[in-house]
């Protein structure tokens, strides 16, 4: 996978394997960013936060070519102004 890009509004802007877990995505953002890797991040997906971090994106109803994932809470998104 390419390296993760995220905007200041925490848009996930690099495509995603729809085969990673929720868990694997969130780690991967920490090690991208290392300035939030002590920050509790949860990925919004049309407005749901998404829970159980063993199941793929794909079982939790994310379509990562058309969906917009949004990292939260925008407050860790300060550390990049």
């Amino acid at each position: 996978m390419y390296p993760l890009r995220i905007n200041k509004s925490g848009v996930i802007l690099t495509a995603i394997d729809s085969e990673i877990s929720l868990g694997r995505l969130i780690y991967l953002i920490k090690d991208e960013y290392p300035q939030i890797e002590n920050e509790e991040i949860k990925i919004i997906n049309k407005g749901k936060v998404l829970q159980d971090n063993d199941k793929k994106l794909s079982d939790l109803g994310v379509s990562v070519n058309k969906d917009r994932l949004i990292v939260i809470p925008a407050t860790i998104w300060k550390f990049f102004e």
